[in-house]
């Protein structure tokens, strides 16, 4: 059997009321793993924010608002967030 990638995450989308809580909710419970996190949407996308925002305060106090900072993808706030979180 060829080697599959494992899993890191799932993303629901559809209309307001279709169900997608509720699937998710059920989801959730059924897994046995221990190590699992339910995050809504709107939590998750916070989240998302307030790390950009602290890494980018980071950036202010190393580096200074007059200092330009070119980052690459190695150093972009979004890049290194996302892969924090993964």
């Amino acid at each position: 059997l060829p080697k599959v990638k494992r899993l890191r995450g799932l993303y629901i989308f559809g209309e307001v009321g279709s169900g997608k809580t509720m699937l998710m909710d059920r989801f959730f419970e059924g897994v046995s793993i221990q190590s699992k996190r339910r995050v809504h949407f709107h939590d998750f996308m916070l989240e998302v924010h307030q790390r950009i925002h602290s890494h980018k305060q980071h950036l202010l106090r190393e580096f200074g608002r007059d200092v330009h900072i070119n980052l690459s993808s190695e150093r972009d706030s979004i890049t290194i967030i996302a892969q924090q979180m993964a």
